[in-house]
Formats: C-alpha cells, sequence, structure tokens
C-alpha cells in the first residue's frame, strides 16, 4: 500500500522560514521552538542550528548558544561563521580571553574575515594590548582600505598609546567615508581637541551640530573642547544646552559642575553634583549590579571629597566589573585620598598587569610615587604623561631628538622648553643650570610673563617667549622631563636657597610704591587659578583668612584677581592692602614678594616663585594636595625657605590658619626684607 505525505506537517523549510520571522519580530520562544521542530525533522540542518544558537544568545543563555555553533562547527569545521558568532556573544557578555580564542578559530578558517579581524581588535583593545589590535587593524586594512569601522576602531587604539596626531589621521579617514554622521564628526572633533588643534575640533563639532543640532554628544564634546580652551562661559552654554536634551544628563551636569567651578560659582557646580548623584542613584534603584554606574557614582563621590563612600561604591563596581583595569585604577586613586598610599600603590600595579599598555595607569602611579618621595621609581614612568588624553599640556614635536640624560652635550645647543603650568616652570628652571654646567648652550623657552623674570635664572643663555619663533638647536627637553635626565632622588634634588632674582629697578620702584615700613609685612595669596584642576580644595575663601589682620603686621594681598565669591568679604577687611592687581608681570611680582618680611599662600605660582627667591613662604595646602610637597611633611626639600601648614581635616582651613597665626605671633619668622 503506497502512503501519500501528509500535507499538515510543516517542512523543516517552512518551519525555518517560520523561525526566521518570529526572530525578527522578537518573538523568541517561538523562533526556538520552530528551529528545535526543523532539527527534530532534519537534524544535521547547519541554518537551524545558526538560528537556535543565535536565538538562545539573544535571550541571554549563553552557554546553550556556544554549546549549538561548536555543534554546527563539528559538523562544517572550514566554515568560520560559527567560531565567529560565537567568539561575538563571548565578547557581549564581557569574557574577553574567550572570546579571543573563538576569534582565532575564525580566522584559521578564513585568515581574511574582516569581522573577526575588526571585533579581535576590538576586543585586545578593551584588554590594553594595544600593539596587537593595531596589528590586526592594519592587516584588515590592507585589504578593505574603505571599511570606516576599522578606520574608527584604529583611531581609538592610538589614542589610547598617545599618537593623538595619528589617531586623528585615522579618524579623519573614517569621518570621510561618513561625512554625514553627526557621531563620526564628533569623533574627530573630540581628538582634535585632544591634538590641541580648538579651532578644527569646533569647527567639526558645529558640523556635527549642523546635521544634528540636538546632539548631546556633541554639544558635551564641544563644550569640553572649550572648557580646555578655557572658555568656560561658553562651555556653560552649550552644557545647559545639552542637559535639555540628554536621555542622561550624568555626564553633562558633571562638565557643568566642573565649568561652573572655573568660574567661582562653587554654590550652583555643587548644586550639579547633587544632581548627578540623584540621577545615579535613580539608574542604581533599577539596575543596582551595574558595574558601569556604580563606577561612575564612585568617581563622583571622590569628586564631592566623599571617599569612604567612594570607597565602597568601586569595591562593589570591582566584584562585577566589565574593565577591572579601569577598577583597580579608580581604587588606587581613592585609597590614595584615603591616605591608604601602600594599597594603592599596590592597585596601580593590578591594573598594569591587566593593561601593561595603557597610559593611565603608569602616569597615576608615577604621580602618587612621587608624593610618596619615592623619585627614581617614579620619572621614567612620567614620562607616560604625554599619552595621556587628558593631560593639560601637549606633546612638542620637535624634528630634533629628546634629550633625557644621554650622551656628551658640550657644544650643543639644548631648547628647555615649559610644558604645565606657570608654578611648574618656576619650580623646574633651575634645572637650566645643571644643562648649562655640562657644557651646553642653553634656550629656555618659558610662557611669556616669566620672561623678564627668567633674566634672573643662571644657566640660559637666552630666554625666549612661548609662540616666539625658534632659532636652530641641537637638542630638546621639556622642563618637567629634566629630573628623569639628572636622575634625581630625593635626595638630590637640586635645591639651592635662592635661584630667582628681582631686578634692582623693580625693587626700587616698588620701594617707593609700599612706602615706610611700621611693622612686618605678610604677603597673603588665599586662592589660585580657578581654571586649577584642583582648584576647589587648594583654594580657601578669604574669610578664612581673616586671622592674619589680627597680627599686627601690615598684610599685602598679591593676589593678582580676586574672585567673584570673595569680593564682599574683601570688602569688610579694610587692612588688608591689595597690591597684586598692579602687578604687571612676574618681575613685578618678584619685587613686591622681596620687599616682604613672610608670604604665606596656598599652593599657587606665587608659592613656588616666593620659594626660588629664597622668601621665607608658609604654604597652605588642602589634605589632598599635589605630588611635589609630598606626604606628611613640613618642610620641602625643593625650597629650602618653604614650611607646609596641612589641612588635618577635609576643607579645614580653619585649623590651618589657627597654625599659621600661632607660627608668625611666634618669633619663628624674624627675617626682614632689604628695603
Amino acid at each position: 500500500m503506497t502512503h501519500l505525505p501528509d500535507v499538515t506537517k510543516p517542512t523543516p523549510d517552512a518551519l525555518l522560514a517560520r523561525g526566521r520571522a518570529a526572530f525578527q519580530a522578537g518573538r523568541l520562544a517561538e523562533a526556538m521552538t520552530c528551529c528545535e521542530a526543523a532539527l527534530a525533522a532534519a537534524p544535521g540542518r547547519i541554518e537551524a542550528l545558526h538560528l537556535l544558537a543565535l536565538t538562545a544568545a539573544k535571550r541571554g543563555d549563553t552557554d546553550r548558544a556556544m554549546a549549538i555553533f561548536d555543534r554546527a562547527a563539528a559538523l562544517q569545521p572550514e566554515q568560520p561563521e560559527f567560531p565567529y558568532q560565537r567568539a561575538m556573544i563571548l565578547a557581549r557578555g564581557h569574557r574577553l580571553e574567550e572570546a579571543l580564542t573563538s576569534f582565532d578559530a575564525a580566522l584559521r578558517a578564513h585568515p581574511g574575515h574582516a569581522g573577526a579581524l575588526l571585533n579581535r581588535a576590538v576586543a585586545l583593545h578593551r584588554l590594553g594590548r594595544l600593539p596587537a589590535a593595531l596589528g590586526d587593524l592594519d592587516r584588515l586594512l590592507q585589504v578593505q582600505p574603505g571599511l570606516a569601522a576599522a578606520w574608527g576602531t584604529q583611531a581609538r587604539v592610538l589614542a589610547m598609546m598617545g599618537r593623538i596626531d595619528e589617531a586623528v589621521a585615522a579618524q579623519a579617514r573614517s569621518t570621510a567615508l561618513q561625512p554625514g554622521d553627526s557621531a563620526e564628526q564628533t569623533r574627530l572633533a573630540m581628538l582634535l581637541g585632544q591634538a590641541g588643534n580648538l579651532d578644527a575640533a569646533l569647527a567639526h563639532f558645529d558640523l556635527a551640530l549642523a546635521i544634528a543640532p540636538r546632539d548631546t554628544e556633541a554639544l558635551l564634546g564641544r563644550a569640553l573642547a572649550l572648557q580646555s580652551g578655557r572658555r568656560h562661559e561658553e562651555a556653560v552654554r552649550n552644557l545647559r544646552a545639552a542637559l535639555a536634551s540628554a536621555a542622561d544628563p550624568l555626564p553633562v551636569l558633571t562638565a557643568l559642575a566642573t565649568s561652573l567651578t572655573a568660574l567661582g560659582d562653587w554654590t550652583e557646580a555643587e548644586a550639579c553634583r547633587n544632581r548627578a548623584m540623584e540621577s545615579l542613584d535613580r539608574a542604581l534603584g533599577k539596575q543596582p549590579e551595574d558595574a558601569v554606574l556604580r563606577r561612575q557614582r564612585a568617581n563622583l563621590l571622590y569628586q564631592m571629597d566623599r571617599f569612604e563612600a567612594a570607597l565602597a561604591d568601586s569595591d562593589a563596581a570591582q566584584a562585577t566589573s566589565d574593565d577591572p583595569a579601569q577598577a583597580w585604577l579608580l581604587r588606587g586613586g581613592i585609597l590614595f585620598a584615603l591616605q591608604r598610599e601602600e594599597e594603592a600603590v599596590r592597585c596601580y600595579a593590578q591594573a598594569l598587569a591587566l593593561k601593561p599598555d595603557a597610559a593611565r595607569p603608569r602616569y597615576d602611579a608615577s604621580m602618587h610615587r612621587l608624593a610618596l618621595g619615592d623619585m627614581s621609581a617614579a620619572w621614567r614612568d612620567h614620562e607616560w604623561r604625554w599619552r595621556v588624553p587628558d593631560f593639560p599640556a601637549l606633546r612638542r614635536n620637535f624634528r630634533q631628538p629628546l634629550w633625557l640624560g644621554q650622551g656628551d652635550l658640550a657644544g650643543r645647543r639644548v631648547l628647555l622648553h615649559a610644558e604645565q603650568g606657570l608654578g611648574d616652570t618656576l619650580q623646574f628652571c633651575r634645572y637650566a643650570a645643571l644643562v648649562a654646567a655640562q657644557g651646553a648652550e642653553v634656550l629656555l623657552e618659558v610662557q611669556p610673563p616669566l620672561v623678564g623674570l627668567m633674566r634672573s635664572l643662571v644657566g640660559p643663555a637666552r630666554v625666549l617667549a612661548q609662540g616666539a619663533p625658534l632659532p636652530d638647536f641641537d637638542l630638546h627637553c621639556p622642563l618637567l622631563s629634566l629630573p628623569l635626565a639628572f636622575g634625581t632622588t630625593l635626595a638630590t634634588v637640586p635645591a639651592s636657597p635662592s635661584y630667582l632674582a628681582a631686578s634692582a629697578a623693580r625693587l626700587q620702584v616698588w620701594r617707593q610704591r609700599l612706602g615706610p615700613a611700621s611693622g612686618r609685612r605678610i604677603g597673603l595669596v588665599w586662592a589660585g587659578s580657578s581654571h586649577h584642576g584642583n582648584d576647589r580644595r587648594r583654594s580657601m575663601p578669604l574669610a578664612a583668612a581673616a586671622p592674619l589682620l589680627g597680627l599686627g603686621a601690615e598684610v599685602i594681598g598679591l593676589q593678582h584677581e580676586v574672585p567673584e565669591r570673595d569680593r564682599a568679604t574683601l570688602t569688610s577687611l579694610p587692612g588688608l592692602r591689595m597690591l597684586g592687581p598692579e602687578c604687571r608681570d612676574f618681575e613685578d611680582t618678584a619685587a613686591l614678594v622681596s620687599l616682604l618680611d613672610v608670604v604665606v599662600t596656598v599652593d599657587s605660582s606665587v608659592a613656588h616663585l616666593a620659594g626660588a627667591l629664597g622668601k621665607p613662604v608658609l604654604i597652605l595646602l588642602p589634605q589632598l594636595s599635589d605630588w611635589r610637597w609630598l606626604l606628611r611633611r613640613e618642610d620641602s626639600p625643593w625650597y629650602p625657605s618653604a614650611r607646609l601648614f596641612r589641612q588635618q581635616g577635609q576643607g579645614d582651613w580653619g585649623g590651618v590658619i589657627a597654625r599659621v597665626v600661632a607660627a608668625l605671633g611666634g618669633k619663628l619668622w624674624t627675617l626682614r626684607a632689604q628695603r
């Protein structure tokens, strides 16, 4: 008897078609049922296995998905798609080491598989294996030079390696392939900003905003670029616009707090941080195990000086972190703020073990080792500063070689150039004499306000202003690389009693301006530049310094600009004689400081100036102070005339001033300036 086929029973092809339709519509349970039925009818059907694995992965059943891909790969070992899809599932689950093994299997089956090469590079990038990632991308771009995603990924890898100019070129190729994509224009703009080309960066941000006027990333990126150029008023306008359309207000609020702080509006800045914290708390209420949110909250708590709470969030993030190296780095910074320095250094070592080519852990570790006085181990890693994307100075790409202590300098012309703030230049210009002592002709390039004063420095044959044309030279060295060149340790810091001096002409002008002295004269600086990244901690309210006016001495305000927040206080302190605004440059300030008995200052350029002049200087430091003042010391190896007064609790300026008043009221500072 002949049996007719059961036409009511779906064929494997029909089941597979229904499964695909259900998968695309998001009906995953139905898709899985169809695939399983197709496989029951045709157990070796590769297309059904493939779709079933994808469905399992989308439902979050990673282990089952990988097992199905393994089964498919055993049936067709020459097919690269199965190990590739397996690798992608592992990568999305942050199982990057396992993903690399599967990417390798895909590439063995098909060495030119574009997806495997690209995503293997992405995984290597996330693991911090940057040269290997770059190798994969170079290989891919040789055969597919028109692949925008490869150029974009190469740009991100190069940026992490500190090769910013090359990163800009790679991103420019990616953007040229997708000129109408606002995100591409934004990425190029951000890299141009890192390269110091602010005008070009702003132009590409404007292109992005012409495509998508309410693009939060473009508005935020433009604001960050403006912040780098200290154009905070404009940055605030962009940030307020970004805040109106941001799906995630957190990064916008954080950036807005930064600009408001720089503008001296500490009250609104604190309000922004509080709003950011509320946003994070709401998000964590819905996703309490989210490591990224925990890490963001720890960062914000750190900015708010709530270090113990920040550590708790950091520990919670570390347990489930998708980026363990970043988690160790964050934990190290918080532990250092809590004065648990040895634990912090171990955290940096853990971060470096995971990402040995990453710049940030090396740079942060070097700064903290310097604070610990471990200079011999720190100066070499301090050179990684040039690879940190947000480092506040630009690397000079001279054709002449960088000098770091190698070779004979006799008869060579060496350019020493400032790289960061005025205080850094005042501190490290002392090395010019050591370079000259090796037989070199020294050219010293500094910020324009320092040029006149630097002519009193022993060592330089010529002092040049930044931005002026440079004469020919043979070698160059940034000022903060000179301690490495000379192998400086805590015991060998070149600390002469003074190495700068005011000119006789300026001294005469300021002697007349001051007039006869009725008693001791105390110079006062209570706030540094608002643009400094740590200014909120290092500057104090003028009101906190008021007890100095009760010492019976003449108190001279050396502050060049009075912060808006202190203007009302200033009018209530008629005994404070404000002469800082009359100083045209550092030659004037040096002359004025030289005629005082003692300087009382927060961590500012005047602190370095007074120390370089050999003037008794009392430096007021926050609890979380800069590396150069070391830890738990009352003296400075850099400035013999300095005495350090540290906060004993976060923000406790009252206690600092009380100890300063006690010191000045005693007989500790009896040196009189020549008048």
